[in-house]
């Protein structure tokens, strides 16, 4: 069965979270197509979850990435951007890029907590390690710190940048790979 085929949930090795019954889940590589649905997955995430623990401003400026379709596009198509799908829906993204970096890693509050982003990370990790990657950096959320944490990550320093004129905290990461 090839990668694109593959349904996670019955990958060796998954648990998925203590009384969660995991969705019938594929992962497969992102196509230029695409970059419209994860335009909208990334929204809905940021607005659905991200207002747990974000203020109603910061989530706007943090989910205005989204409108920004053709600069997305050209971001997910370089390095290496998986989708996770359940059901023919899109449920979740992330992308390693070049191949030290987890640059995007988001589902959608539907699926939030099966796992998804877990089994995403791990296929991110282990491209890396294929690639020769050592370390692998991120730039974490106040909402994916905890996941990252989760998987081996520890905090390098707190920063603020700005976007459209509001400041959003996030925590740079860094975990050391196996040899």
């Amino acid at each position: 069965m090839s990668e694109s085929e593959n349904p996670v949930s019955r990958r060796p090795g998954f648990t998925p979270p203590s009384g969660l019954a995991p969705p019938e889940i594929t992962i497969r590589r992102y196509r230029p197509e695409d970059a419209e649905a994860i335009s909208d997955l990334y929204r809905k995430s940021v607005t659905e979850i991200g207002i747990e623990r974000y203020s109603p401003a910061e989530v706007e400026a943090w989910a205005s990435y989204a409108d920004e379709v053709e600069e997305l596009r050209h971001r997910l198509a370089e390095g290496l951007t998986l989708i996770a799908e359940s059901g023919g829906r899109m449920a979740a993204f992330g992308q390693l890029k070049p191949a030290n970096r987890v640059e995007f890693l988001y589902t959608l509050k539907d699926f939030s907590r099966m796992g998804i982003a877990t089994l995403l990370y791990g296929r991110l990790e282990e491209a890396a390690i294929a690639s020769g990657s050592r370390v692998l950096h991120t730039d974490a959320s106040r909402i994916s710190r905890p996941l990252f944490e989760k998987m081996g990550f520890f905090l390098v320093e707190a920063v603020v940048e700005e976007r459209k004129g509001v400041k959003l905290e996030c925590f740079v990461m860094r975990k050391e790979l196996p040899r």
